[in-house]
């Protein structure tokens, strides 16, 4: 008894001419690959060959887009797609970006969350950096800076520097509510700092006006309540009206507790119109504290006073600082001399600035660390003809010696974290007696 002969299928037999696969199609429209050749095309990882409506068909596995896939069709037109196919970007961007969310459950383990790219966020941020760090607004448009952010992100949209002046702005106006809800919250005493600054390049004078309040939550504050251009002439006039006009619009004129400002003549006439302008009844004691004097700056006149006097002892140190910091062949010269000589060169030789007090003091005690080696360079360099005298060194121990308690008080007045006052006062037994003055 012979056995039954299989049934014969319609066959249709097709032939892929880049990949060498032959695919046997079956009449019923299902699809079964044959295993002659091997797909060797990166493309059929993210298409899948179909019949539709009696045609080859290569079907997106991200997009569903069906594209002609037949014999002689080739595979260029699918890589095409597969670059542009915008589906696949997205699965592949909320593949790899991902990070650690820094809540942890109950065994200590970081959790993994996916990350969604926001484009608003991230202009914020560049935004909040370029006004952090004084980054010109031409950033932006810097080819390498562009290719940063692209390279974190494909999908960021690059901004023009109008669009980040806009979000500056917006930032300014953000950054402005939040103080005036601070301010408005607040329930102490304002103190107000104020000092004018002039711009090196446009010669133009803008007031700075800063407020220092303790919280509710007894932590001590500083907000920047205006930084303002004064145009014209800076008299005692002009700049009591700018102050005033200040502290109405933050609705500060109640509020005051005092305002320090340095000691020169404009800002003595100012306070004087300042107190005339306010209700005294709102000041503490009718504003006899009002006006504070910068101690700072007391002590900057003091020194710089004596300075005067005592310049010409110093000359010659002045001298050798500049000779052995003028050039980059001398600065090496110096460095390489001192490690020869067995001398730590961890401090650099620094030069004294006019309108700082402060750099002489710095200038000296740099200079005095590396006094052998300006004694040994004398005998070696026959250009070097400025080297101090003994005794040029000897007034030197004794000026640094007077100038480091100047500084040191200097750095207390200085400190924005934490009061200065009652940090001053345990020094009285090192900087003399202080007497307590009854009001």
């Amino acid at each position: 008894m012979s056995s039954a002969t299989p049934t014969p299928q319609l066959v249709d037999v097709v032939h892929v001419d880049d990949d060498g696969q032959t695919e046997n199609v079956i009449s019923d429209g299902s699809s079964k690959r044959g295993s002659t050749r091997k797909l060797r095309s990166i493309v059929w990882d993210h298409f899948e060959k179909k019949i539709i409506n009696g045609e080859q068909k290569a079907v997106c596995n991200h997009c569903n887009s069906k594209l002609v896939s037949r014999q002689n069709d080739g595979t260029k037109h699918l890589h095409d797609h597969m670059k542009s196919c915008f589906m696949k970007k997205q699965k592949d961007i909320n593949h790899y970006m991902t990070k650690l969310n820094t809540v942890k459950d109950d065994k200590g383990h970081s959790k993994v969350e996916s990350f969604v790219f926001d484009q608003d966020v991230t202009r914020k941020t560049i935004a909040r950096a370029i006004v952090k760090h004084e980054y010109p607004l031409s950033i932006v448009d810097h080819e390498g800076f562009r290719e940063i952010l692209s390279s974190f992100n494909p999908m960021w949209k690059h901004v023009s520097q109008n669009t980040i002046k806009k979000e500056i702005l917006d930032l300014y106006e953000n950054e402005k509510a939040k103080n005036l809800n601070a301010l408005a919250s607040n329930q102490s005493r304002l103190a107000i700092t104020t000092d004018m600054w002039t711009a090196d390049t446009q010669t133009k004078g803008y007031m700075a006006v800063t407020g220092h309040f303790i919280d509710d939550s007894w932590t001590l504050r500083s907000l920047v309540l205006r930084f303002q251009h004064v145009k014209g002439s800076h008299t005692g006039l002009k700049l009591c009206d700018t102050l005033f006009n200040c502290l109405m619009d933050l609705h500060l004129e109640h509020k005051v507790s005092s305002v320090t400002v340095d000691n020169c003549s404009a800002n003595d006439r100012m306070m004087e119109y300042l107190l005339i302008k306010l209700n005294k009844d709102d000041l503490i004691l009718r504003g006899q504290l009002f006006h504070i004097r910068c101690c700072a700056h007391i002590l900057n006149l003091i020194v710089k006073e004596g300075m005067t006097v005592i310049s010409d002892g110093i000359a010659k140190i002045r001298e050798s600082v500049v000779f052995w910091t003028g050039s980059c062949k001398r600065k090496e010269k110096f460095e390489e001399f001192a490690s020869r000589s067995n001398v730590k060169y961890d401090k650099q030789l620094v030069l004294d600035c006019p309108t700082r007090w402060n750099s002489i003091y710095l200038m000296i005690s740099s200079a005095l660390q590396y006094k052998n080696i300006f004694l040994r360079l004398k005998d070696i360099d026959g250009q070097y003809k400025c080297c101090p005298s003994e005794e040029d060194w000897q007034f030197a121990i004794i000026l640094e010696e007077n100038l480091k308690s100047f500084y040191d008080v200097t750095e207390l007045f200085s400190g924005t974290k934490y009061p200065t006052t009652n940090v001053f006062l345990q020094h009285d037994s090192t900087y003399g007696s202080v007497d307590v003055i009854e009001i």
